[in-house]
């Protein structure tokens, strides 16, 4: 069985080091760390881990840090990391399955999936080439967005797609996410100037450089770079790059009102990589922002939702599927095909069972669309005890108040007259007007939906006329002439 190494570089890690070593040590032969100026306990961890250390004078180049600690692997191949990633033990097998299998001619190099956590997100998936075989003349390029594909290229390395997923850490909060853009910038504005100076190609410069001005609001000057991407040799030697830069231009001039530029730059994208899932969903996503449903709907039934990823770019695969879906459906429900657009939101739901909006927005439908009042009811209980579970953030309040409505309008043409009191305690509370202290008449009851709705007709709210329809329900009702 091939021996592998893991080699990183490392400066005051102390804090996420232990961790990132306890989790792979087990699965791979020798860890090499070369420390770049470390003033904690980070070479002390390091030993205790039995890795063998290595001191580099930082010199602003990654590259020239991580070319440092491949020199001195001993193993037939080379994994990769930093210190604020690490495996679980799912990720541990995968990789162990891995080791057993990888050539004896180190042929063959393997891309991981690398799932960045954000605080309060779904994490972020991009797949980065990590394990290689140990050859001479292989090695990183780029001081800053170090790259080790163009080398293995350049030996005749063929690349694999692993099962095997890396958990990035580092980026948990924007503040970290912007501080590390910021301190990468001067290093990528150096690089350019020099390839520039070269006559050597910059399209990856301009590709960080353009996502790094994106990431920081600058959308001019991520316009600008991200424009310098489109070029031919971007698109034979890294598609990734190419397409991702072309979608993100396309998003940036549809926002900005330039809608037939953005459709063009997509439809010439979707004629140079027609089975590109990724492309597909976002051209069908434009077409929809256009409101051409029908060819939105054309163009996103040719993707097959599981496989919308974009290689060595990041993206949230869950939200990729779920938007998918919930376009879809919004699309059907357009043309006024409801059952289609029915299924299709179950489907986005499927995928995240938490999405009040689409919650509310599928009740909505089922409730007054197509008369499916059990089928609702169940969606909005589920909806309305999600968001009380969560605490009503007021971002999901407004959500929260048209759930309680429908169920309200539901609970009144059934005649569940203590279970309409129960709602409307909550909306009071919700709107911040006094609760009664106790409904003793069903006129009481009536009045306090008409002060909900007219509460909610004077803040601009547009469900404030199912408060209306629940006390005109209510209305309907036998005279109850006291309730407890």
């Amino acid at each position: 069985m091939a021996t592998l190494s893991l080699c990183m570089i490392v400066k005051n890690e102390a804090r996420f080091l232990p961790g990132c070593l306890k989790s792979i040590r087990n699965v791979v032969d020798e860890i090499v760390i070369v420390d770049t100026g470390s003033t904690d306990e980070t070479v002390k961890i390091a030993k205790q881990f039995g890795a063998k250390v290595h001191h580099f004078d930082w010199n602003n180049s990654f590259a020239e840090a991580r070319n440092e600690a491949i020199r001195y692997a001993t193993s037939d191949y080379i994994l990769w990391m930093d210190a604020d990633e690490r495996l679980n033990k799912g990720d541990v097998r995968q990789l162990s399955f891995l080791k057993q299998r990888l050539p004896s001619e180190k042929d063959i190099a393997y891309a991981v999936e690398i799932l960045n956590y954000r605080q309060g997100r779904w994490p972020e998936s991009a797949f980065q080439t990590r394990i290689f075989p140990n050859l001479p003349g292989i090695e990183f390029r780029g001081d800053i967005c170090e790259q080790i594909s163009f080398s293995l290229a350049e030996r005749g390395v063929k690349f694999e797609v692993s099962r095997v997923k890396i958990r990035h850490l580092g980026y948990l909060t924007s503040q970290i996410w912007q501080a590390k853009i910021q301190r990468n910038l001067p290093f990528l504005k150096k690089a350019l100037k020099e390839r520039v100076a070269t006559g050597e190609f910059s399209w990856d410069i301009h590709y960080y450089l353009g996502m790094s001005y994106l990431n920081l609001n600058e959308l001019w000057l991520a316009q600008e770079h991200l424009m310098q991407v489109l070029n031919e040799d971007c698109r034979f030697k890294n598609p990734f790059f190419y397409i991702s830069a072309a979608v993100h231009l396309s998003d940036l001039l549809q926002k900005e009102g330039e809608s037939h530029q953005a459709l063009q730059i997509l439809l010439k994208l979707k004629n140079e990589f027609p089975h590109n899932d990724f492309v597909l969903y976002h051209l069908g996503n434009l077409f929809f922002q256009q409101e051409d449903f029908q060819k939105a709907i054309e163009t996103l039934s040719q993707c097959r939702p599981e496989n919308i990823q974009l290689g060595i770019v990041p993206v949230s695969k869950r939200d990729y599927v779920f938007n998918y879906y919930e376009t879809l459906g919004f699309c059907y429900e357009a043309l006024n095909e409801i059952e289609e657009a029915i299924y299709m939101f179950k489907r986005a739901l499927g995928v995240k069972s938490r999405a009040l909006g689409l919650m509310a927005h599928l009740s909505s439908i089922l409730l007054f669309k197509t008369n499916k009042t059990e089928e609702a009811t169940s969606y909005l209980i589920k909806g309305i005890k999600l968001a009380e579970k969560e605490g009503i953030p007021t971002k999901g309040q407004e959500i929260y108040i048209a759930l309680c409505l429908m169920l309200a309008v539901v609970l009144a043409k059934q005649c569940r007259i203590e279970e309409c009191v129960f709602v409307a305690e909550r909306l009071l509370k919700s709107i911040n007007l006094p609760a009664t202290k106790v409904i003793h008449k069903l006129d009481e009851l009536i009045g306090i939906y008409q002060d909900i709705g007219e509460n909610l007709k004077e803040k601009g709210f547009i469900w404030a006329n199912l408060a209306f329809e629940t006390a005109k329900g209510l209305k309907e009702l036998p005279d109850y002439a006291e309730k407890k």
